[in-house]
């Protein structure tokens, strides 16, 4: 605290206040503390002003101006007879000193000092060798004392100075290693989305691939086969082929770095698709068998992209739920409301009339879970499950923010799908 104090008083900045006060004070005691029969001349008030200018320029140039204060003394008394400004350049040349020992090196303060002593010795040269003690004296006064105030003060400053550095060393380190972290963590992200992407490519897609070439070979070594049969088979291999294509574009954004840079970590649709996406993925359910009636709100095709695309996706999963649990003939009603705050609610209910899908075991049950984190993201609510008679599945999504864009959604969740039922993504 005391350091940087010192340091701006006796900076450059303040030479010309240093230099008035010195002339201030000067007057005060050369007008109102001499003898007033034996007054200050001119002399006095020439080697004053020359004194405090030697003082204000101290900071700048200390050593000049030490040297310069040592021959103003050494000379003062001689010009002035022994006059009171003496008394002033002892004080101008203390202070002199205090500056150099404080601003430079030892090497420089030690010349300094050796100027200074002799100015002392010859401003009493006349008094030698009866006057001893007090030359000692003046020395220990205009000479030692500067020379000790100035080097504590100088090592004081040196001492702030390197703890400044640490701390910037300190933080430059902190920062260095704050990136180090995050450039680990971002490796070891791509890595696994790396890892990821290529177990997707060499077991799913592989066997996607396989059931695609297999019912390709079956609908062509079969010619004979039921128009229901052939028809199943189709939509199987349309289904095998969708799969295929968003497998690999999966795929691919999993292995593109950029995307792991705060971007979504997958596709997004376009909103204005939204109503077309829902309606394909109705037709999908009703050639299970399904009936399903849609009603959509047509504001919510101005959905932005984030919220659009999980609308989708709980209809997805909705519809697979909604024909597991009430049957692939089921009554299922689906609608997307549009409120005036931007609210989106999603409602899917089923009657359970229908016959009952006991082709497959329940599933992982990752499908729920994915719609659930889907929609806290996003800071809404979700209900689904059993309701009366039947299976619903109720979502609130609030109002859009923007900070919700840069919030990664979940990976993909495997959909709860029993055997020969499948759910169409997004189209691109």
């Amino acid at each position: 605290m005391v350091a940087p104090g010192l340091a701006r008083v006796f900076g450059a900045r303040y030479a010309p206040v240093r230099l008035v006060v010195l002339l201030a004070l000067a007057a005060g005691y050369l007008t109102l503390l001499t003898d007033h029969h034996a007054g200050p001349g001119p002399a006095d008030w020439g080697v004053v002003v020359v004194a405090a200018a030697l003082g204000a320029a101290g900071s700048a140039w200390p050593l000049p101006a030490a040297v310069g204060q040592a021959v103003l003394l050494a000379f003062a008394g001689p010009l002035t007879g022994a006059g009171p400004s003496v008394l002033l350049v002892k004080v101008t040349a203390a202070l002199a000193l205090f500056e150099l020992a404080a601003r430079r090196p030892g090497r420089q303060a030690a010349l300094g000092v050796v100027a200074l002593a002799c100015g002392v010795v010859a401003s009493k040269i006349d008094q030698l060798p009866g006057d001893v003690l007090p030359l000692l004296y003046g020395l220990v006064v205009v000479v030692g004392a500067p020379l000790l105030l100035g080097a504590q003060l100088r090592a004081a400053w040196r001492l702030a100075a390197q703890a400044e550095q640490r701390a910037q060393a300190e933080a430059r380190r902190a920062d260095e290693e704050a990136r180090r972290r995050e450039s680990d963590a971002r490796a070891a992200r791509e890595a696994e989305r790396v890892t990821i992407a290529r177990e997707l490519h060499d077991l799913v897609a592989h066997h996607i691939a396989s059931i695609l070439l297999r019912v390709g070979v079956a609908r062509q070594v079969l010619p004979d086969l039921d128009p229901e049969v052939r028809k199943t088979l189709d939509d199987v291999h349309s289904c095998a082929t969708t799969v295929l294509g968003d497998l690999r574009r999966l795929v691919g954004v999993l292995r593109d770095p950029v995307t792991s840079h705060g971007g979504p970590s997958i596709p997004l649709i376009e909103p204005t698709a939204l109503t077309t996406a829902v309606e394909d993925v109705a037709d999908r359910g009703r050639q299970l068998g399904l009936v399903v009636d849609t009603s959509i709100d047509p504001s919510a095709g101005r959905l932005e992209a984030v919220r659009a695309l999980t609308v989708l996706r709980l209809c997805q999963e909705g519809l697979t739920n909604a024909a597991k649990h009430g049957g692939r003939t089921a009554h299922v009603s689906l609608s997307i409301r549009h409120d005036s705050d931007d609210t989106v609610r999603l409602a899917i209910t089923n009657d359970r009339r229908g016959e009952r899908a006991d082709l497959a075991p329940d599933g992982s049950g990752y499908g729920l879970v994915g719609m659930r984190e889907r929609v806290e993201l996003l800071g809404g609510e979700l209900d689904a499950g059993a309701a009366g008679a039947g299976w619903s599945l109720t979502a609130v999504l609030p109002a859009f923010r923007d900070s919700q864009a840069s919030s990664p959604l979940p990976p993909e969740p495997a959909p709860e799908a029993a055997a020969g039922e499948c759910t169409v993504p997004a189209r691109p």
